[in-house]
Parts: C-alpha cells; structure tokens; sequence
C-alpha cells in the first residue's frame, strides 16, 4: 500500500463513527441551553437515582467506585451526590463541553471525582466498578446488545449496571402526526422492554438482569415547540438512514400540525409520550 493510501486507509471513517460526532457535537452545542429544556431527563435522573439508593449499597457497606456513562451536565451525579459520599467516581461523556458543565457542578463537591471524554459504547477501560450507571443515553448506541455486554464486563464481582433509556412507542404522537402528512420521522427504533431484558450477558458474563418501565407525557405548547425543545437539549441527530426535509418543507409540515393558531388542531398543544425502560444487571459475586 502507498503511503498516501495509507494515510487515507486511516483517516477513513464508518457512517456510525461520523453519527457518533454528530451527536457529540449536537450536545455539545447545546451544553448552555440544556438545563433550562432538559425537564424529561431530570426527572428520569432523580427516578433512576432513587430506584439505585433503594437497591441498597455493594459490597463491604458502600460503592466501592462509580462510573457514569453519558454524565451531560450532572442531573444524575447531583441526584446520587450524597449517596455516594466519598466514593471514587468517574464522570464521562461523549461531549467535551458537557463534560466540563459537570465538572462545574460536581468537581467541588465530590472530592474523588475524575472527568473523562469517552465513548461510553466504547469505553476501553481496564478499571473495574461497583456501579456503572447512565440516564437517557444508551438509546444514542449504535450496538446496544455488546455496549451492554462491554459494560457488565467492567464490572466488579457483584457489581451493578443501572441506566434508563427510551423504549418502544416514545414519540409515538410525533411519528403518527408525520406519518399523517407523509413524512418520514427520522426517529430511531426503539427497544421494546422484552427486547431489552432479552440482552443481558447471562452466558458470558454471569449475572442477572431486570427491566422496568414508565411512562411520561409531556404537554408542549405546540409540536414546532417540541422540536425546539429537542434542538435545545442536543437530541437532533436523526436516525441514520434518514433524509432530512428542507427548512421550507419543515416549516410547512410544522404548519399542518399545529393549525393556524399553532397551538394544534384542537387549540391543546401537543403532547409527545416517552416509554422510558429501567435496566438493572447486577454480575455474579464470583468471575
């Protein structure tokens, strides 16, 4: 091979890494504006965080070190703060600016606390965890069955996977109002809650899992608002295979949906439901 063949042989990228620097550049711009919109994702982080604390501490009384996967700007570490106490923990996350919004938020007042970039679908780490967990991130995986896999595998003996995700059905409102007007959403296909309890690595890590699932209706003034709203919190990045519409056409479409007074056809905005799965693995005490 050439050297100039070479050097395009590495430089050459697969459409799921150039996806991965979409959204991490998605949510880095949108790291200022994210806590003024993310109101699903703080409160899906506290009902994560409380159903973590009701699972009780690991071994030997405590956690004995955590990782977060996709920490954003820190509703899930603010959630845990006092929990986890002097616990060792490593925040990370996909976007550097983020990043940096929970080192300013945590940095202080967890004393052992170390902030890493990092894919967390690949997190190539050699350290292992008494709990890893993550809010509203695995959904952005372009592999969830072996991210989860390469997770439980980071694990210590007993230790514990915990994070939410969306689920089958999320956005159902949205994708039926496109669908309505022959329109291709864009939205990524979510797994159902027995999909997701069929992924855990039983047979080649050892342990157990579990799912649960809620649901959450947010009511937005109009779906042009919706949309605003995912823009603001960095969640733009369609779906892999589709072929975004043209501002015009967005706009047009936005117009059918809201009515003419924008606030949806029947004057009462328009409400986009969420299936939001809980995912537990806990790794067999013993490799």
């Amino acid at each position: 091979m050439s050297g100039s063949a070479a050097q395009k042989a590495c430089v050459e990228t697969t459409p799921a890494m150039e996806r991965k620097r979409e959204v991490a550049q998605a949510f880095g711009e949108a790291a200022e504006s994210y806590d003024r919109h993310a109101v699903l994702q703080r409160q899906v982080a506290d009902d994560l965080a409380q159903k973590i604390t009701e699972q009780g501490t690991l071994e030997g009384g405590g956690v004995s070190c955590y990782l977060e996967i996709g920490c954003g700007t820190g509703f899930l570490g603010v959630a845990l703060e006092e929990w986890l106490g002097d616990t060792p923990c490593l925040f990370t996350d996909i976007s550097p600016p983020m990043l940096e919004k929970c080192r300013d938020r945590l940095g202080e007042s967890l004393k052992d606390a170390g902030f890493a970039v990092m894919d967390g679908e690949a997190p190539g780490l050699t350290e292992q965890y008494g709990l890893i967990a993550a809010s509203l991130v695995f959904q952005w995986f372009d592999d969830l069955p072996a991210a989860i896999e390469r997770l439980a595998g980071c694990l210590l003996p007993g230790g514990r996977l915990a994070f939410t995700m969306l689920g089958a059905g999320s956005l159902g409102e949205w994708c039926a109002a496109c669908e309505d007007h022959g329109v291709e959403t864009g939205v990524p296909s979510f797994p159902s809650a027995k999909e997701l309890d069929g992924l855990w690595p039983t047979a080649t890590i050892g342990g157990s899992g579990r799912v649960e699932q809620a649901r959450v209706v947010r009511r937005h003034p109009s779906a042009q608002n919706f949309l605003h709203e995912l823009k603001a919190i960095g969640a733009r990045v369609p779906d892999s295979d589709h072929e975004p519409r043209s501002p015009g056409e967005m706009r047009a479409l936005l117009r059918e949906i809201d009515g003419e007074n924008g606030e949806g056809k029947n004057g009462e905005g328009f409400g986009v439901t969420y299936e939001v799965l809980y995912g537990f693995f806990t790794r067999d005490e013993e490799l």
